[in-house]
């Protein structure tokens, strides 16, 4: 389970937009972050993702991307990485839970040689200089190769602007720009409702969106309003998504921070909001780490004591740099701008091991538990990019 918020330029006390997301995980998971420089590729070269799945030719000049991925010890995951690259965009995703078209087979949604799911991600961030681009760049990707997986929200964003990307299996997609001065919370059903698709300055969608749900019986629209009754949760996702506790919940106490006011409809809760305040850094902290006393029964134990978020912000700037803050203290490291690794425990129940394995550029040692806080969310970590060096500092916020 993941919550996004983004919060609008004009509506955010840094002028700039705000991004944060959290990866609410029990279990033992590890978490890895990776720097991958950018460069230039010869003709010929492809990227693959997932075995089967479509490989996608290299671009000619790709950007550094810093990216975390949690894998389970098995199989692992494709969909669940952030991502931030050196043109200042960054992102994000929720699982948007299941689909209409989940359960079709390739064949039946039209997948070109398998279709695409990690490369998405990937292939968008290495190319995009503004968050406009890298759904531009998302949508030339689905409506080629289409999408493998059931359903998807992906958030963009720049200093500048934020868009909400969702995307089902096969290859319809709508994506819609954030207000400048509106804040949008995102759990794990489809976020994407009623939007104008005559409004081509903030709305890319597949051409074929309304059509196809016409076609399917799940959308009859009345005389005169064909473009702005359609809501594309309704029309691609059972009713059952939004309705399941586990992700209603996120959006009740989400709201209820940010508004003040308490929504009981799960199926009706707001799109997006113009904030009663501006929001800070601390404010989107403070919604991504809400507890809901339904939800201290976790893998991790029966208690509030032992309900742990790993949680990343991205008060976004023009020129690269990020600030994040994850679940436990990262440690200070700086070396060549190559791939860098960092092994970090993200989640292990109740308690922490006695100590934990990082590498650093190759360098293995051993750190002590005792240089972890001892309360995970009191920490946070500022990143800085550049030419020549990456380098990692934590502090206490």
């Amino acid at each position: 389970m993941c919550t996004t918020v983004i919060v609008g330029r004009l509506a955010s006390t840094t002028g700039r937009v705000i991004l944060g997301h959290n990866e609410d995980s029990g279990g033992r998971c590890m978490h890895q972050q990776f720097w991958v420089p950018g460069g230039s590729h010869s003709a010929g070269e492809f990227v693959e993702g997932e075995p089967g799945r479509a490989r996608v030719p290299q671009a000619p000049v790709t950007l550094g991307t810093y990216w975390s991925n949690m894998l389970a010890p098995a199989p692992g995951s494709s969909f669940d990485q952030g991502m931030a690259n050196d043109a200042g965009v960054v992102m994000c995703s929720n699982s948007g839970g299941d689909s209409y078209d989940g359960h079709l087979s390739d064949e039946e949604v039209g997948l070109f040689e398998g279709g695409i799911g990690f490369l998405l991600r990937r292939c968008v961030m290495e190319r995009a200089h503004t968050a406009r681009e890298a759904v531009e760049i998302a949508g030339e990707l689905i409506s080629k190769y289409g999408y493998w997986s059931p359903a998807r929200n992906y958030s963009f964003a720049d200093a500048q602007e934020a868009w909400v990307l969702n995307v089902v299996k096969g290859k319809h997609f709508v994506a819609h720009r954030v207000p400048d001065d509106k804040v949008v919370l995102i759990s794990n059903y489809l976020a994407v409702r009623v939007v104008d698709f005559s409004d081509t300055e903030n709305v890319i969608a597949s051409p074929d969106l309304i059509d196809y749900a016409v076609k399917k019986g799940r959308f009859s629209p009345a005389a005169g309003s064909y473009y702005h009754e359609f809501d594309f949760s309704v029309a691609y996702q059972p009713d059952e998504i939004r309705l399941d506790p586990n992700k209603s919940i996120r959006m009740r106490t989400g709201w209820q921070y940010i508004t003040g006011e308490v929504f009981d409809d799960p199926n009706h809760y707001p799109e997006m909001v113009e904030p009663a305040h501006k929001m800070s850094v601390e404010d989107v902290k403070a919604v991504l780490r809400l507890t809901a006393e339904e939800t201290y029964q976790t893998q991790a134990g029966p208690t509030p004591s032992t309900r742990v978020r790993k949680t990343s912000l991205a008060p976004i700037r023009a020129n690269p740099g990020w600030q994040i803050s994850p679940m436990i203290r990262f440690i200070r490291c700086s070396g060549a701008a190559r791939r860098l690794r960092i092994r970090t425990p993200m989640c292990l129940g109740s308690r922490w091991p006695a100590k934990f394995r990082r590498a650093t550029n190759g360098r293995p040692s051993r750190t002590p538990a005792a240089s972890i806080s001892a309360c995970p969310l009191t920490c946070s970590t500022s990143m800085k990019i550049t030419a020549g060096s990456f380098t990692v500092r934590s502090a206490k916020s």
